[in-house]
């Protein structure tokens, strides 16, 4: 069994080779292309998209999925109202909804 003090400078050696290669690799220049490609997909997200009657559409192929059909549709309908409780708890309430 190891004794604590060579766990720990093992520790300190691991943190310091992450930390030299974090600063290879996370240069001011890459920092400023990271945060501009997130701020572009955060405009994204903002944009809401068409509305698609996935309930109408024509069930795939079962014989290449694991779940079926109805399952994934359920699946579907709970993420939705995850995100809509979400993004309203988010949100500050607007001058028309207070009522």
């Amino acid at each position: 069994m190891r004794s604590k003090g060579l766990v720990d400078a093992g520790t300190k050696q691991h943190n310091r080779s992450y930390q030299s290669v974090m600063e290879t690799l996370w240069t001011p220049s890459s920092c400023r292309n990271f945060h501009t490609a997130m701020a572009r997909l955060r405009h994204l997200t903002e944009t809401p998209t068409e509305a698609h009657p996935y309930r109408s559409a024509a069930a795939p192929d079962v014989d290449r999925h694991i779940m079926s059909f109805g399952d994934e549709l359920q699946i579907a309908d709970g993420l939705a109202f995850l995100a809509h409780y979400r993004e309203a708890t988010q949100r500050p309430l607007g001058r028309s909804e207070i009522g």
